[in-house]
């Protein structure tokens, strides 16, 4: 059906309750905005200059919250048939914010986003971001940092179509009324693909500046003594779990390799292995099979989702800070839970596998990040046969009180600081 607009009669009606509904969301960036439309093709709804398809008057009545039919026809109470929405009050000076500072960057950074695409981006952060704000009882102030990082793994994603689906995706996990096992084919095939974005998002990432600059600002250097003293019980722990000495490792998103060049230097009992998606972490890892600080070949690039491994051919399992990226859907048997029941299949029974992820009771979207707390990391070693072993809370040390917040990215300013240290044991 098409709303088709009438050339011989002045602004219609429906062009009068149009401009009411941008009224209760803000105004017309505002409503593009919620709407997922441009904010030209509004200006000719507005003004009744084009027909408007039955989906985007949907989208512009669930923005506004107001009852569509009384949008279409002008019958009825505004807002009777409007379902309660959980989605988070409108913040201009948010969309300001990001806006201001994703062209900013696009210009500094030669980033090749098309107009259309710039607009899906503001709209996916802006979100992003509102509902992260909402979820912690905070306002966010992104900083020139912050869009750097959010830019890079949104470049990853080079049509307007991608970049729609995050904000789809989004919308349909936090705000679609649905029990996970009702879901229908095509929410589970949005789902798919959000998470087969976001994978290709923080390759791409972690293959760009801010990786690189990770990656060399971690390499070289010495493990943190709390970190070997890790590694030295998970290495002890298993010898007694299996009554022998030679352990097969793997380290899933091995990074730049310096985890497993820690244990080949001081435990050459230990056969090791490694998986990491990016290619410049993969690369620097070659560096150290080249050096011979690695044995050869022992990196392989990869996806936790699908690890290239026979069953049962690890006896400890590493990954730390490295599965945040994939969302915890449960019984969707996607993301985390593909990754989670890879590690299953691959540790030999009473095999352990340690785990670190930011501390929560959430799923960020604007730099992916998947927070868990000790109830959900139960309910996982539940569904996929492991015993929980240790969830431990651990606090990086905080930013200096007097240091400029204004330079310091809102990531590190909002409490990204604080990990849960999981440990795993796979049943017998």
């Amino acid at each position: 059906m098409l709303l088709h607009k009438n050339n011989d009669v002045p602004p219609s009606p429906l062009a009068a309750r149009l401009r009411l509904c941008v009224e209760r969301v803000g105004n017309k960036r505002a409503m593009a905005t919620a709407a997922l439309v441009s904010e030209a093709q509004l200006f000719r709804y507005l003004n009744a200059e084009t027909d408007m398809p039955t989906d985007k008057l949907l989208a512009i009545a669930r923005a506004a919250r107001v009852d569509a039919g009384w949008l279409l026809t002008g019958n009825g109470d505004m807002e009777s048939g409007v379902v309660a929405d959980k989605r988070p009050a409108f913040r201009g000076e948010l969309l300001t914010q990001i806006t201001q500072l994703l062209e900013e960057l696009l210009v500094e950074f030669e980033k090749p986003f098309n107009p259309r695409q710039r607009a899906r981006a503001i709209t996916f952060l802006y979100n992003a971001l509102r509902h992260e704000e909402t979820t912690r009882g905070i306002e966010y102030t992104p900083t020139k940092f912050d869009m750097l990082k959010y830019i890079n793994f949104l470049a990853e994603l080079r049509t307007e179509e991608e970049l729609e689906i995050l904000t789809n995706a989004l919308n349909l996990i936090e705000y679609g009324h649905r029990d996970p096992q009702q879901l229908t084919k095509d929410q589970l095939d949005l789902l798919r693909t959000f998470i087969n974005l976001i994978v290709r998002g923080m390759k791409g990432f972690y293959s760009s500046y801010p990786g690189q600059v990770y990656f060399e600002r971690t390499s070289g250097g010495q493990l943190d003594s709390n970190v070997v003293l890790s590694l030295q019980n998970l290495v002890v722990n298993a010898c007694q779990v299996f009554q022998r000495n030679d352990i097969d490792w793997l380290d899933i998103g091995c990074g730049n390799g310096r985890h497993l060049a820690h244990i080949a230097k001081h435990m050459p009992n230990v056969r090791i292995k490694g998986i990491e998606p990016s290619l410049l972490g993969l690369s620097y890892c070659k560096d150290l099979m080249n050096a011979e600080k690695l044995p050869q070949d022992c990196v392989i690039n990869g996806d936790a989702r699908k690890l290239p491994f026979s069953n049962q051919s690890f006896d400890v399992v590493y990954a730390n800070l490295s599965l945040y990226g994939l969302p915890y859907l449960p019984e969707t048997g996607l993301g985390l839970e593909e990754a989670i029941g890879e590690i299953s299949r691959v540790l030999r029974p009473r095999g352990t596998v340690n785990m670190i992820f930011p501390e929560g009771n959430w799923l960020h979207y604007s730099y992916p990040a998947q927070c868990l707390t000790q109830p959900l990391v139960d309910t996982l070693a539940h569904k996929f046969g492991f015993d929980v072993v240790l969830v431990e809370l651990e606090i990086d040390q905080q930013p200096e009180k007097n240091k400029d917040s204004t330079t310091m990215p809102s990531s590190v300013r909002i409490n990204h600081y604080r990990f849960l240290n999981i440990t795993l044991k796979k049943r017998a």
